[in-house]
Order: structure tokens, then sequence, then C-alpha cells
């Protein structure tokens, strides 16, 4: 569009890609100080701020702070980002505007008392929603009255501290129900129209995962109609606030299609890829054009559907050991190129990945004339991808693509939950990749400088080398031999095709590629089936190794939002110790045996390195 752009950037984002991306980046302190974002943007000579996908997108005093300072505010009035903002006031607006909303309570009463009795009436199970939160921050899943306190104060305690505000919403769960979206688009002008709808059911931590459009529940002339309803009731909400720009609004829907009204968020979605790539409609730059005063350039009976769109976003996370955020250095990011493929990322190969902000790495998006083209074309460009550095969630996506409920179109929120016994890794990843890792450490040895000796040559002919390497808790031995082009490693027989980058090894008569990225001790080892982190062990340990003995360690850096347990205490395997929170997840530390705490050495508040020991334990 010929418009120049200003990004900024915080310290710890100094190189990342956006700063290359735009053409002037100013350095701020924190990305949520509404007061220097918009001093930046004055420094800069910018006329306009959009917001992106954050909290700032949603933050109504952001939005009026950016009008009252000259600037123009790419997205919604303020007045409706407050209104849609609180989900127990969005509830009683959509209800009155004739959208369906499910059994629930907003009302002002907060007390335990109050929302249990609540919860008992609407039935479980039910879910606890932060009136204030987005991104399924403060969002719990209660059962049954046993577990409702706890979820509610956990809640409580998440929504203050994302968002200032604990104010609870009660709403019936649907434990089987599809998570289905309808983008809109509205101008100053009084013209509102739907862009059709997006299916968003595969979610962990009620995030989303994978996102398509259109939906694959409406099949038919009854799906159609259905379909037709809901967009229509997306452009009553959207109206109902006087809505201006672009937004989604989000609804949950049952198995026999009745939708009812979750949120509205009055942003661009992360997704909204998948709806540009069936309308061929550039929703960011009708974003622009309405922030500019212009009238939208479509009417409604002009927004047509063509085909399919599928989008997977990478995440900095191992789905195989509970989503564990992952930290580190990107050494080696490869993005596919194909027919119907598109990738929006946000690292590059040297991108160090931090503690700081969300784990989402990029977004790889499929399209095509049916589901099933995008299906496998996603698929593919999945396999296609490198990341090595950091642990990601790229084979577990591939899974689920595959997995034979997905590809019947079967969805919903629960899915990656009630499949998970389906979605492990592949058997044989590993040690394929011990494999790859053996003989990619051993060429790389200098060659002997003896004449006529080969390299680790030693007079114990009876006896073969030997690798020690570690894969998460469990150790592995390889013990070898060589003769000519064939190993031995074990029970398995090697031929080295390629011994460098991507190295080709055939095992058993299956010749396969692999990459290994080397950090030291630690290899980063993309196999067909998966990535490994895979960690030499030294044959000898060093002097000065430091061993917690039997302690809790961290598994990341992060800060400790909870310590659960004292001194002396008494614990059960599996018990909750210490709540870490980094990459805006939190995770639980557990005992991993019963045991006797015999000390805790973190607080609340503080900081801790990855390995740091929290807590002490005496079986």
């Amino acid at each position: 569009m010929g418009i120049r752009t200003v990004g900024v950037f915080t310290a710890p984002d100094r190189t990342a890609v956006h700063t290359a991306r735009c053409d002037v980046a100013v350095a701020i302190a924190d990305y949520l100080d509404g007061a220097a974002i918009i001093a930046a943007a004055q420094k800069a000579g910018a006329d306009a701020i959009h917001p992106g996908f954050g909290f700032l997108a949603e933050n109504a005093a952001f939005a009026a702070s950016v009008t009252k300072a000259g600037l123009v505010w790419v997205g919604p009035p303020p007045s409706a980002i407050e209104a849609m903002g609180s989900k127990a006031g969005a509830r009683s607006m959509m209800a009155a505007a004739g959208v369906p909303v499910l059994p629930g309570y907003d009302g002002n009463d907060q007390s335990d008392e109050t929302l249990a009795s609540q919860a008992a009436t609407i039935g479980w199970p039910v879910i606890i929603k932060a009136s204030a939160g987005g991104g399924g921050k403060g969002m719990q899943v209660v059962e049954s009255a046993d577990g409702f306190l706890p979820a509610l104060h956990e809640a409580r305690r998440l929504a203050i501290s994302a968002f200032g505000d604990d104010q609870m919403v009660l709403e019936k769960y649907l434990s089987v129900a599809r998570h289905i979206e309808v983008q809109v688009l509205a101008d100053a002008h009084g013209n509102c129209i739907h862009l059709w709808e997006r299916e968003c059911s595969i979610q962990r931590r009620h995030q989303k995962v994978i996102e398509e459009a259109p939906s694959p529940a409406f099949v038919g002339e009854q799906g159609q109609a259905q379909r037709l309803v809901l967009c229509e009731h997306a452009v009553q909400a959207a109206q109902a606030v006087s809505y201006e720009g672009a937004g989604t609004v989000e609804f949950v829907v049952d198995g026999e299609g009745q939708a009812y009204f979750l949120e509205m968020n009055t942003r661009i979605q992360v997704e909204h890829p998948v709806t540009e790539c069936i309308t061929g409609v550039d929703l960011v730059s009708l974003q622009l054009r309405v922030a500019a005063g212009e009238v939208l350039p479509l009417k409604q009976d002009e927004v047509h559907s063509s085909g399919w769109a599928m989008e997977a976003r990478i995440y900095a996370e191992d789905p195989d050991n509970n989503y564990l955020p992952s930290i580190g250095r990107i050494h080696q990011w490869s993005v596919p190129e194909g027919e119907g493929i598109r990738v929006d990322s946000g690292v590059e190969s040297g991108s160090d990945v931090t503690i700081h902000y969300d784990p989402m790495l990029a977004k790889v998006i499929a399209s095509g004339e049916t589901r099933e083209l995008a299906r496998q074309r996603l698929g593919g460009a999945l396999s296609q991808l490198v990341a090595l550095g950091v642990t990601t969630n790229r084979d577990h996506l591939g899974r689920v693509l595959r997995h034979p409920k997905f590809v019947d179109g079967e969805l919903h929120t629960r899915f990656l939950d009630a499949y998970a016994a389906d979605l492990g890794p592949q058997p044989g990843r590993v040690e394929d990749a011990l494999v790859a890792v053996l003989v990619h450490d051993w060429t790389a040895l200098p060659a002997s400088r003896l004449p006529g000796i080969p390299r680790n040559w030693r007079s114990s002919r009876w006896r073969n080398p030997e690798r020690r390497y570690r894969v998460g808790e469990d150790e592995y031995a390889l013990s070898f031999a060589l003769c000519g082009s064939i190993w031995t490693i074990g029970e398995r027989v090697v031929r080295v095709h390629s011994s460098s980058n991507p190295i080709r090894v055939e095992i058993d008569g299956l010749l396969q590629t692999f990459h290994v990225f080397c950090d030291g001790q630690t290899r980063f080892v993309r196999t067909p089936h998966g990535e490994v982190c895979v960690q030499c062990v030294p044959e000898f340990a060093p002097p000065d190794a430091d061993d917690a003995g039997g302690g809790c360690t961290a598994p990341m850096p992060g800060k400790v939002v909870q310590v659960l347990v004292s001194e002396g205490d008494s614990i059960t395997k599996g018990q909750s110790l210490v709540v870490l929170e980094a990459m805006k997840m939190e995770q639980t530390i557990t005992a991993p045996a019963d045991a006797v705490v015999e000390s805790v050495r973190v607080a609340v508040g503080d900081q801790v390195e990855a390995g740091a020991t929290l807590v002490v334990l005496e079986e």
C-alpha cells in the first residue's frame, strides 16, 4: 500500500526479525507501556498505530490515549472495546440483541458462596472465566462441586496477574463442542459485513493450535442454513456495539449445530490468513482503509468463499511433555515453499527464543480447492519445516493432521485430550536420532596422525568402542563397530551415504535423512519422525559438577509465582510443590516420589534459571 512502517522493540527483541522488516524501529522498555508506544510513534513521525494481536489491542484506555494524542487508532472505538472487553457485560448485551448465549452467571455478587451456588444451578461441568480475560488466561473447567472453590481461587489469581481484575463469569461447559468464530468488518459509515467462519476447535490450554476455513461442521443444505444464521448473529453482535474495523465474534457450537456466543475479540486474529485465503480479501489492508475513514469497498453479497485453508501454529514447546515451553537459540530455521503454502514467521536462523514472550514462532498456512488438499499440503509443509535449537510442536501438529477423526472433520475443543494416546511420538524416533548423532560425532573426529592407524584404534579388539547419550531422563549406551562403509550399532546394520548435513543414513535397509546441529554437549536432531534433543554424556564427570541429589529443579528459567510446601512437610508422589511462570504460561513442579521436604530454596517472586534446585526432598 506504500505505507512506511515503524516498529517498537524491547531489549530482549533488539535483534528480532520484525526490527529488520520495518522501515524504522524504536526501543521501548515494555510492550505494555502504552505511553511509550505513543511517544515512539510521535518520535518517528507516524500518524497511526496498529496494535497487533496483543493485550493493548483490546485496551480501551490505550485506544482513547492514541486518539487523544492526535494519532489514528487502527481498531474499533474505545466504547466498543470496553463493551466487549467485559465478558459479563458482553453476555448481557448479546442476549438483549437476540444473540444466543449459554446458561451462566455474570452478576456483580462475586462471593465464593454465590458463585458456588450459581455453578450448582447451572449444572456441571461449568467453566470459570475472567470477565476481563483473553487468550485463555484465567479459564478453569470444573467437573464437580468438590473442585469448584480451588479452581475459582486459581482463576482469580491468574486474572489479577494478567488483567488486574478478578471478576468472574460462569457458563455451562459443553464437554463435546466446537469452537467456531466469524470474521466481521465494519466501517464508520454504518456498513458491517461478515467474511464467513473459521473452525478453531483444536486447542491446548484454551489456546488455538490449528484453524481452518470454512468449518467442516456445516454440511449440506441444513449446514449452510446454520452457517448463515451463525454469520448473521456475528453481524448482529458487531452492530450492537457500533463496531468499526476488523473483529471476530466467537461461538461454541453443540453437536446439533446450535451456536452460543462466547466473546468478541476486538482486533485482528492470529488466524486471519485462512479467511484471506478463501475470500481473497486482504484483511489488514481493509483495517487500514477503514481507519482512514474510507467506506468498505465490499458489500455482503460480494464476499465469496472458495476452496479451503488451514493454519498450524508453530510453538516453542514440547507437547509430549505437558507442553513445556522451550527456550534457546534457533540454530537452523528453514521454511517450506510451494503451491498453496504461506508462512508468517517471527524468527530466523540465529533468533533467540526467550522466557519473556509468547512461545509462538510462526504460522504455516496451506490452501487448496478442497479440505483434503489443504490438509495434505499443510502436512507436507510441516514435514519440510526445519527448526533446530528449541523443541517445537511441529511433529505433534503433523500427527494431529493425520488422525482419522481430524481427517473426517470430527472436531471438538477436547480433541487433543481425548486422543492424546493416539498422538504420541513415533516409536523408534529416539533410537534413529541416536544413530545419526553417533555417525555425525564419529565422522567429525580428527583423523589419526599415525599412518595406517584408524581413528580411535585400540588394542582390545574384542571390546567395541562405546558412546553414551541422554534423552530426557533416559540414558543410552551405544556400542559400535566399523568394517569399511558398514557400521554395526548394537543390533542394527548401518550404511552411511552422507555424514554431513543433511546426513543420509541407511538403517537396516531403510535410507533416511537427518539434520544434526551441535551446541556444546547438546545435539539437536531432526529425524523424519520428529526432533530429538540429545545430550552427550562425558566419559568422566567434570570435577566441579554439582549433584543436587533428591532435589526438584526448574525445567526452564522462570518466575516463582507459588510455593506450595514448607520445610518438614510430608508429601506424596505427584503433589504440586512450586509453580513457575514463563512465556505467558505456568508450569507446576510436582514431587517425583513420596518424600519429606528437607528445604525450600526459593520464594514467591524469585527469578530462577533452568536447572536451579527449587525444593530439596528426602525420600
